[in-house]
């Protein structure tokens, strides 16, 4: 296989060629295919340029094509030189040009301040047209001083230390830095992506079928996991990126197929014996466990709060919270917790979450789920096992005959959380989800598109989402989205806070079932 390195740096690609080396893959540069002329990266972000060399390159050369970018963030400088490391010195400066202006900005700049980050972006451009991308960032600081010997074109090997690191690049060893650079861990998608593609066809049909629950959890709440300045960057409609996920036919077969197969297992099942007599006996163990739902909520919302309140958030991990905001949300999740003066609690809960909503309303979009939870808390009353009841501390109970529609409450507030983050962080703004795509490397998980990714997860979003809003297998949906949710919390490594209130909204769905006004009612009647 061809694969040609968009490329006149000879440095660069020699580095890319150790990276590489172990695959079925013949490197050439565009230079060994007669493409001599350079491309101008006049692109705002490092996808753009990326994207633009490898485009052009794979047209002219008619094989698939490899181009990077990449960038030196400086927090110091506020993120300078960034994309524009290569340049910032000037056009054409050398090498030593370089090094002596970004130390010549860094001069009052003390040691312990001086962190930085390498970021690379590889774009993979087939001669059709399609197209991949892969991230590699590592976090680290700058030398007061160059530090060994850097290539010409590759100038700030001599002052990067890498994060755990005490030694420069251009002083590591040519093989270790091959493991840990920037670049390698983009390469390293890259290589991981090439092998999987050999069994691209299963690996697809696989994806299809286990996406349908997969895709959508491992999304979820992608502002979570974005900082601020990445989500404004990456925010807006962008209806061609999503129509790439269509562009080869085999997509949308397979695809049809596995629905299709999907739907055949479920009628299959549903005339089995066996599956009816066992799913009978889990919902009836499942209708047991009612009386535990307010212990369930209550534990939910209390480690939500407490978790938020003492990582300085309001809630969402993605709103701050003042002092006084996160002594708050300790003292009502504790509350919450020993059942003390839960009226009172719920009440306060109640407020906080309004405060939120008051702050930023488009924040209701991921935390609906929250509000649910703190109605049906209410709704219920019931302080067991907690200190109200063991004392006899009254509370409100004026709402317990409208207990009936706490499911349906919980479904509609779970669903709709599910479909506006499906709309919102996929659909309408799908670079957003792309940028966790490329972040984590989920196309070395799973060798498609990242518009594929992206645009399946916003599709079975809305699906998951507008099924419990009918009440339409509530449990199977509830069982499966928790599962799933699971591999993927473990995966991104977030706060355990963050996501508590969809792990217990979920478990409560699974107890409780769809219950009254639901397309599952209506059948069980029939």
């Amino acid at each position: 296989m061809l694969l040609i390195i968009a490329t006149h740096n000879s440095d660069k690609l020699k580095e890319i060629q150790q990276l590489l080396t172990g695959l079925a893959i013949e490197v050439k540069s565009a230079d060994d295919v007669g493409i001599t002329e350079d491309i101008v990266e006049d692109g705002h972000t490092l996808e753009e340029n990326a994207l633009k060399k490898a485009r052009y390159v794979a047209q002219k050369s008619r094989e698939l094509t490899v181009a990077d970018d990449t960038g030196l963030f400086i927090d110091a400088l506020d993120g300078k030189p960034g994309i524009y490391a290569a340049r910032w010195a000037g056009e054409g400066a050398s090498g030593k040009q370089i090094l002596e202006h970004t130390l010549s900005e860094l001069k009052s700049v003390p040691l312990e301040k001086r962190t930085a980050r390498f970021e690379s972006v590889i774009a993979l451009v087939s001669p059709e047209g399609k197209e991949w991308l892969f991230r590699g960032i590592v976090n680290g600081s700058l030398a007061k001083e160059p530090h060994g010997a850097s290539p010409e074109k590759l100038p700030y090997d001599a002052l990067f230390i890498p994060e755990g690191e005490s030694i420069t690049y251009a002083e590591m060893p040519q093989q270790k830095k091959n493991t840990i650079s920037h670049r390698a861990k983009a390469f390293q998608a890259f290589a991981d992506f090439f092998k999987k593609q050999k069994n691209n066809f299963l690996t697809f049909f696989i994806f299809t079928l286990g996406g349908l629950f997969w895709t959508s959890p491992a999304l979820a709440h992608v502002s979570y996991v974005l900082g601020k300045e990445v989500i404004e960057q990456k925010k807006g409609l962008d209806f061609v990126f999503l129509a790439s996920a269509f562009d080869s036919p085999q997509i949308v077969v397979l695809s049809i197929l596995a629905f299709g197969i999907l739907a055949l297992g479920a009628i299959l099942l549903k005339r089995s014996i066996f599956f009816v007599r066992e799913i009978a006996f889990v919902r009836k163990e499942a209708e047991s466990y009612h009386d535990l739902i307010p212990w369930m909520l209550r534990l939910t919302l209390g480690i939500a709060l407490i978790g938020a309140g003492t990582d300085g958030f309001l809630i969402s991990p993605i709103m701050p919270a003042s002092a006084s905001e996160g002594f708050l949300q300790i003292l009502t999740g504790f509350l919450l917790l020993s059942g003390f003066l839960l009226t009172p609690a719920t009440l306060l809960a109640a407020l906080l979450f309004t405060g939120m909503i008051f702050r930023d309303p488009a924040s209701i979009i991921g935390t609906l789920n929250v509000a649910a939870l703190i109605a049906i808390l209410f709704i219920k009353g019931n302080p067991r096992p907690g200190i109200d009841d063991i004392f006899r501390i009254p509370l409100f109970t004026g709402l317990k005959r409208y207990d009936f529609l706490s499911p349906l409450i919980l479904r509609i507030g779970l669903g709709i959380c599910f479909i506006g983050l499906g709309l919102y962080e996929k659909i309408l703004n799908p670079h957003m989800a792309q940028e966790v795509v490329l972040q984590y490397g989920l196309q070395g998980i799973v060798p498609v598109s990242a518009a594929v990714w992206v645009l399946g997860a916003g599709i079975v979003e809305c699906v998951l989402g507008l099924l419990l809003v009918v009440g339409l297998q509530t449990r199977l949906v509830s069982a499966v989205s928790f599962l799933v949710l699971s591999l993927s919390f473990f995966f991104f490594k977030e706060q355990v806070y963050s996501h508590i209130t969809l792990f217990g909204a979920l478990s409560i769905l699974f107890v409780t079932g769809a219950a009254r006004v639901s397309i599952d009612a209506h059948f069980r009647k029939s």
